[in-house]
């Protein structure tokens, strides 16, 4: 089953940095910019960790990338 808060924290933690420090069309450029990012965040997911169980190794990568 596919782990949802995996693929949502760091979409979260861009979209929060995007409202502190963006605003007008930049910030919504840099959402659409990180719902791109989560998309294909979510897709290495599914390829790579998805029947694995490497958990762990995905909150690793996802913490250096936030």
């Amino acid at each position: 089953m596919l782990r949802l808060p995996y693929l949502i924290l760091p979409f979260v933690v861009n979209y929060m940095n995007g409202v502190v420090l963006l605003n007008g069309t930049r910030m919504i450029s840099k959402v659409f910019h990180d719902i791109r990012n989560a998309l294909v965040f979510g897709f290495i997911y599914l390829f790579i960790y998805g029947h694995n169980g490497q958990l762990d190794t995905l909150s690793r990568t996802a913490g250096a990338f936030c």
